[in-house]
């Protein structure tokens, strides 16, 4: 697999991650403590929903919370309920450590550093910091204040208007 399609598979589960809930969808490892279904037995309930069936009793049902409170109360087994987001989180993880093996993992950094800057409120805060110090406008030329953008985010750069007509416009 190429840099571009890690770096399209690591964005869509960045998406991802932004834009699940964590009251939805969670998982659980009640599936650990599950048998297969006798032939005789419904593999599905009067509503359509898969019947789970305990491995350590002839317990049944088809809401894994149900069946997570029975196995905690008759058989003191814990089932850790995980969120959609976690397992997202590791696939992000796997994701990026292809790209490490890979060496190529400055592409997908720059991508996300830039993204994580905010135009507006950077603009609104340099326009903000030149005003109440009086400081010139051509601060935006100055090769020190490129440093410091760059060390606070390396992909700020990109972002960094280099002309003091620029400072002059947004004022």
């Amino acid at each position: 697999m190429d840099s571009d399609s890690f770096i399209s598979a690591a964005q869509s589960a960045v998406d991802i991650l932004e834009n699940s809930s964590s009251l939805h969808s969670a998982r659980s490892n009640v599936h650990d403590h599950c048998r297969t279904r006798q032939s005789d037995e419904p593999s599905h309930d009067m509503h359509g929903r898969c019947i789970y069936y305990c491995k350590y009793c002839s317990w049944a049902k088809s809401v894994t919370t149900n069946f997570r409170n029975h196995l905690r109360t008759k058989h003191a087994v814990t089932c850790i309920v995980e969120n959609d987001v976690t397992e997202d989180v590791r696939m992000l993880q796997k994701l990026y450590q292809q790209l490490k093996q890979a060496n190529e993992t400055s592409t997908f950094d720059e991508k996300i550093l830039q993204q994580a800057i905010d135009r507006d409120t950077f603009k609104q805060c340099l326009i903000d910091l030149v005003i109440v110090r009086s400081l010139s406008l051509s601060i935006l030329t100055w090769p020190e204040f490129h440093m410091l953008c760059k060390a606070l985010n390396p992909g700020s750069i990109a972002s960094i208007p280099i002309s003091h007509q620029t400072m002059r416009n947004w004022i």
